[in-house]
């Protein structure tokens, strides 16, 4: 019987999310959604709940921002990444506000991160990518630049632990999808070099899981079990047996 499902989304640039097989048929097509208890999508200015009949209800609003990326935190709640629409992505102003939530399913805040470094606090340039490990760290990619990116590594209650930056020369890391191990581990798959990244818990480099040779821009992943699912630019998907 095929009945493992996986919820990917295959592009940046193509948002839709489709319902695949153990035997790689396609089964559903959604619009752009992550797992949470069914399937959240966010949509602009508010986050819809599509249940797996494909009804869709609007969970709650977060207007005037708008939900960029979305998970389900371990304690059933929600993390959310929200900007303004005013400002350019990479051009912040006195006006532009980019956070991070930590929400109840009906829009309520429990906690809004901030970013601090070095005793100063800092705005997110462009929060788009947010999860969370097993371990209760936030992980959040934010990029800040069109070239540019990091992945940030909060506690759960806000503290920012640590910062990975790439492997190669300030400038040219662009991450896009990040997914955690049932060891903590964290994998960061990066369009701009063609690979995926494995680091500790902790956010230190351990080795390329993958490179040029095995995987063509990867935009966005899904892990289940020893199985990892990898979308690229071109729309293909590619599932690979996954081993820390």
């Amino acid at each position: 019987m095929d009945e493992v499902l996986t919820i990917l989304r295959i592009s940046n640039y193509r948002p839709i999310a489709k319902e695949i097989g153990q035997s790689r048929s396609v089964k559903s097509t959604y619009p752009d959604t992550s797992t949470v208890k069914g399937l959240l999508s966010q949509n602009l200015y508010a986050s819809k709940f599509l249940h797996l009949e494909s009804s869709v209800s609007i969970v709650f609003s977060t207007d005037p921002l708008e939900p960029v990326g979305v998970c389900q935190a371990l304690d059933d709640q929600l993390l959310v990444t929200l900007s303004d629409t005013d400002s350019d992505y990479f051009e912040l102003d006195s006006c532009s506000k980019r956070l991070v939530r930590h929400v109840t399913l009906t829009g309520d805040v429990i906690l809004e991160y901030t970013y601090q470094e070095k005793g100063q606090i800092k705005q997110f340039t462009w929060p788009f990518r947010v999860t969370q490990n097993g371990n209760s760290d936030v992980c959040l990619l934010n990029n800040v630049s069109k070239s540019n990116g990091e992945l940030l590594i909060f506690s759960f209650s806000g503290f920012l632990k640590s910062a990975y930056r790439g492997r190669l020369e300030p400038g040219i890391f662009l991450p896009e999808d990040v997914v955690c191990d049932s060891f903590f581990c964290i994998v960061v798959c990066e369009s701009q070099n063609s690979t995926v990244h494995l680091l500790s818990p902790s956010g230190k480099f351990l080795r390329y899981f993958l490179t040029d040779k095995q995987v063509n821009q990867p935009t966005t992943m899904s892990l289940k079990n020893s199985t990892l699912w990898i979308g690229d630019f071109h729309g293909l998907v590619k599932v690979v047996k996954y081993k820390a």
